[in-house]
Parts: C-alpha cells; structure tokens; sequence
C-alpha cells in the first residue's frame, strides 16, 4: 500500500469520474469500502484514502481496465472553459490543473513536452497514483480534445517513480 502525507488532500471536482465509470459494476464495491459514494465537487478528500481506493481497485480482478475506466471517465466530468476545444488549447494548463487538484502537501510533479502538433508528453515523477489510472486520465484528456475519430496512440515509459505517457494522434 503507498502512504501519502496526511496533509496531502485531493479535491472532490476530480474525484467525481470514480462514479458511473463504464466499469462501474466492479468499481462500486470499493467505493463503498473506502467511503467514496458520495462526492462533493467542492470539498477535498484525505489523499491517503483516495489512495487505498486506487490500490485496492488496482489489485483486484479486471484492475488495470477499471482503472484505465476511471481515469478516462474522470477527465469526461471535468469542467473546462468553453473556449478550450483542441490540444493545443489546453496544454499550457495542463501543469496548473494537476496542482490545482491537490492541497495540502506536495502530490508529485508533472512535466508537459509539446513536441508537435499531434504529439505530447506527460511525465509524472513521485505520483502516488496507479500508473493505469494516470494512462486513462492521459488517453482521455487527448481524446477529449482531439477531432472525433481521431486514433490514439499511448506508449508508456517507466522507470522508478518515473512515468512518462507519450501520445500522438
């Protein structure tokens, strides 16, 4: 199980994709284990807790497609500007919405590499999330902001706390 800060606090906006996720069958029993039915968009939840979720779904049956679920279905219920409507758009607040997800203590850094129009970078260092969590929340960010139909490419780069997702479309 990781640990966290106990400080480290995680708002509720980001949290309300763990809800109706298409997977939600076999995620719902560990919402309710860990306390997560219910999600306020405007309060925080202890990261720790937030965390053990993540882990428990992790390790269970079907965990790295129910996670990739959530973290897609996650990005689906943010609220973005309405102007925001392609990548590039989006891209330079990137930085500031993952910080913007957190408080208390540090939740780890994330680094964005523009490197073309249809190509970017993420790289997540000292992330306490499952790393199929952060896929789903990658793949779906772009492909939320791609034209439809567009195809996604995801490959994925580890290496001790670590992670870097490069997409292209």
């Amino acid at each position: 199980m990781k640990t966290v800060d106990p400080k480290l606090e995680v708002n509720g906006q980001y949290l309300l994709g763990i809800i109706g996720s298409m997977n939600e069958d076999d995620v719902r029993p560990y919402r309710e284990k860990h306390g997560l039915n219910h999600i306020d968009p405007a309060q925080y939840y202890s990261a720790q807790k937030v965390i053990n979720f993540y882990d428990d779904l992790e390790h269970a049956p079907g965990g790295m497609f129910n996670l990739v679920a959530v973290g897609m279905n996650i990005v689906a219920h943010m609220q973005y500007p309405p102007h925001l409507k392609t990548v590039q758009d989006i891209l330079p607040l990137v930085t500031q919405m993952h910080y913007a997800g957190w408080r208390g203590a540090h939740p780890g850094d994330l680094l964005v590499d523009n490197l073309s129009d249809t190509h970017v970078r993420f790289t997540f260092v000292g992330l306490p999330l499952p790393s199929d969590l952060v896929y789903g929340l990658c793949y779906g960010l772009i492909k939320r902001f791609t034209p439809p139909g567009s195809t996604i490419r995801v490959h994925r780069t580890q290496a001790d706390d670590r992670i870097s997702y490069d997409l292209d479309w």
